[in-house]
């Protein structure tokens, strides 16, 4: 036994009647002092709480202006939703270019090709036409060949 335990007990022993009491005693003192800790302890945690749920205030950005991030260059007027999803980029493109697509961009690149200066126009059509070959072979999907195994029952 260490002397701490000793000297309880000789407690107990010399004052019988006393020791509840004081125990009682020690036991309340120590739990009101538990008590300013933990709500001291809460209302941090309180305040922190509401300091992550509620916002910062931010200083005000002036607003720059913003360019649009697709151009037409055809005479096709589009509705505000179908700016807006060409504004989102190729990646929530939902399915393959038809062939007819494929045709009407050939035919709007060769003309915006004659438009241009004579001497610029065979190197553009060199770059336009690797660009279209990358783009064609990227939205074909790879079709998956299998190999089949046919065996001929024996004949005797």
């Amino acid at each position: 036994m260490d002397n701490f335990t000793k000297k309880h007990l000789e407690c107990a022993a010399l004052w019988p009647n006393c020791w509840d009491t004081i125990m009682d005693i020690n036991n309340k003192k120590l739990q009101w002092e538990m008590d300013i800790l933990y709500n001291k302890l809460n209302g941090k945690l309180d305040r922190l709480q509401t300091q992550l749920h509620t916002p910062t205030p931010q200083p005000k950005r002036q607003q720059t202006a913003s360019f649009p991030r697709t151009i037409s260059l055809t005479s096709i007027h589009f509705t505000d939703e179908e700016q807006k999803l060409l504004d989102l980029g190729l990646q929530y493109s939902l399915e393959n270019p038809m062939k007819t697509s494929w045709e009407h961009l050939v035919m709007e690149t060769e003309h915006a090709m004659k438009l241009l200066d004579e001497k610029l126009q065979n190197p553009f059509r060199i770059l336009a036409a690797k660009k279209l070959k990358q783009t064609n072979t990227q939205h074909k999907t790879p079709k998956h060949h299998t190999q089949t195994t046919v065996t001929h029952p024996k004949t005797d």
